[in-house]
């Protein structure tokens, strides 16, 4: 049986923002401080929940850790030593995003016990989203869009939600969603006579406060379905951000939200089939431009070279149109085109090009790499174009 140091006041209060403690103790551990106290109302990460951030005596709290009875706050500065007096609060956005991804999480797995016998087996609640583990291999997207609806008409029920402690024989009375393991006082979540549950974190006063649960997708975990969703003010946040994004691309393609889908697919079609015909003309095109890029072409220590930038190709038609000059000119083709630094030699130099990039990584910082006749190096500016090829002619100076 664990001793308990810290009286953990959410355990009673999940609304208990401000408090007043005493510093049991204060050390130092990787250059962080560690404070612990005789009582605390903030949460430390423990059941799939994130901890809470605040202050304590003014001093920000960046983390807190369950520490077998103890809850250590975690600061950059010292909050005090042992027997000083401090005045906690807690980071009230943070803890209501909580409490509201929480009991979406109750609420989310019983509906699918209720509606299709599916378990929860882990849980993730997370700054970004939340996510429950279902035992099964698959799911349907009616099946998704139903438990979505009936988390719908729970939270609109607005059932309390209260904090039970029970022990002994009275855990036996209770429909609990999942029979704990370990003995002792259990702390349960009730919600209404929907779902009780064995838990230590922090939730709402009744399932109106969630106000949202919105199912985003899942995908396959250890062989289980993982069921992403967002709630409350994640999901508020989130309809914000797709809102602002639909209404712009609305207004750009002068369509309505509902033909939004459609006008993309077609734009993206004509794109592909536009890319596709300017490669064909491109191809066409390339012995005239690999004979334009021969006649400009210089000689640096008997070997041909040329450097340019092209911006009206995309890397692999200009890797070939490099590749074709340097045959060209039996030479050296040093190209930036798409955000890549191209080097390509014509196979009589006895040049290496992947040796060539290897040298200009080192001297450039880009980097890259290729084979004997063609390689790249990525994030290249045209507007180096110079210092390119000043590096390139370092280079050869020395081959």
């Amino acid at each position: 049986m664990r001793k308990v140091l810290t009286d953990r006041l959410y355990y009673r209060d999940p609304a208990l923002l401000e408090f007043d403690a005493t510093i049991l103790s204060s050390v130092v551990r990787d250059g962080r401080y560690v404070t612990t106290l005789d009582r605390s109302a903030f949460y430390p990460t423990s059941g799939g929940q994130l901890f809470d951030t605040g202050s304590l005596n003014g001093v920000r709290i960046v983390d807190v850790v369950d520490a077998e009875g103890s809850v250590h706050h975690i600061s950059e500065t010292s909050v005090g030593k042992p027997g000083d007096q401090v005045a906690g609060k807690v980071d009230q956005p943070r803890r209501h995003m909580h409490r509201q991804q929480h009991t979406a999480q109750h609420i989310l797995s019983q509906s699918f016990i209720k509606l299709f016998g599916f378990e929860t087996v882990s849980v993730h609640l997370g700054d970004d989203y939340g996510s429950i583990e279902l035992d099964q291999s698959s799911i349907t997207t009616a099946q998704l869009d139903q438990a979505e609806r009936f988390a719908a008409d729970v939270i609109s029920c607005a059932w309390p939600v209260t904090i039970l402690f029970v022990k002994g024989s009275e855990i036996e009375s209770i429909p609990l969603r999942k029979i704990p393991t370990r003995d002792g006082e259990l702390r349960v979540i009730k919600i209404g006579e929907f779902d009780y549950s064995a838990c230590g974190g922090t939730h709402c006063g009744n399932t109106s406060e969630v106000g949202l649960i919105k199912i985003t997708g899942w995908e396959k975990l250890r062989g289980h379905v993982l069921v992403n969703f967002l709630a409350g003010v994640q999901a508020v946040d989130d309809y914000k951000r797709r809102f602002e994004a639909t209404d712009a691309l609305t207004k750009s393609l002068t369509c309505g939200v509902s033909d939004l889908v459609a006008k993309v697919d077609k734009l993206a079609t004509e794109g592909r089939s536009l890319r596709k015909s300017l490669a064909a003309l491109q191809k066409e095109l390339l012995p005239t431009r690999v004979a334009n890029y021969a006649g400009v072409a210089i000689v640096v220590s008997g070997r041909k070279l040329v450097v340019s930038a092209v911006d009206d190709m995309d890397g692999s038609s200009a890797s070939q149109l490099g590749s074709a000059v340097a045959e060209e000119i039996s030479g050296v083709a040093l190209l930036v085109a798409d955000g890549k630094l191209l080097i390509a030699v014509g196979q009589t130099t006895g040049l290496h090009a992947g040796e060539i990039a290897k040298s200009l990584s080192a001297i450039l910082g880009l980097r890259g790499g290729g084979s004997n006749k063609a390689a790249q190096l990525g994030g290249a500016d045209p507007a180096k174009l110079q210092e390119y090829q000043a590096a390139l002619l370092s280079i050869l100076g020395h081959a």
